[in-house]
């Protein structure tokens, strides 16, 4: 990852068309499929990372639900904006 950035516990940054999401505090990593949408959607799936760990201290089945769902509404908007 060439540029890194921070929202509370959680560190994360582009690797390719990829994210990766980590946490030290709580040992906790995640990579994203190919991700459309750059850093304004990895900001909002950290932000739903970091309340999920805030909340159990792991990965929960609600954040799951809200990272699929901004995942399917970038991939939906960069196909409608195709030509």
């Amino acid at each position: 990852m060439s540029k890194t950035y921070t929202i509370e516990n959680v560190v994360y940054g582009a690797r390719g068309p990829r994210w990766r999401f980590y946490s030290a505090t709580h040992n906790y990593s995640y990579e994203t499929p190919t991700m459309p949408g750059g850093h304004p959607t990895a900001e909002k799936v950290a932000r739903r990372i970091n309340g999920s760990l805030k909340r159990c201290g792991r990965m929960d089945n609600l954040a799951r639900s809200n990272i699929h769902d901004i995942l399917m509404h970038a991939k939906k908007t960069l196909v409608e904006h195709q030509p």
